[in-house]
């Protein structure tokens, strides 16, 4: 018998956070990943809270789950091959662990 090495992401396979609605804190947008692609831009928890209305241990769970996440990914040694994906894995986790 032989066994696959498939790891399967799409844009759900990364947490998710809801934003409040500024005008009313009693409403929430839907949650999304866009705070990834924010931290990645600002590189800084404090632009991620102020920007996406995350609370700073809301935002650190949300890195840390994400580098978890990516670190089980690249364990999975389902990145194997000519190794480019499991260098850009790595490098986005080294850039994360570099933020908190």
């Amino acid at each position: 018998t032989s066994a696959r090495r498939l790891v399967y992401l799409d844009m759900n396979s990364f947490s998710s956070a809801a934003a409040p609605i500024f005008a009313d804190p009693e409403l929430v947008l839907p949650p999304t990943n866009s705070w990834l692609l924010d931290l990645m831009l600002h590189r800084n928890l404090l632009f991620l809270t102020e920007d996406n209305g995350i609370k700073r241990p809301a935002a650190f769970k949300l890195l840390m789950q994400t580098i978890e996440f990516i670190a089980k990914v690249i364990e999975t040694r389902a990145l194997d091959g000519d190794g480019f994906l499991k260098r850009v894995f790595g490098s986005l986790k080294t850039e994360l662990e570099q933020i908190r």
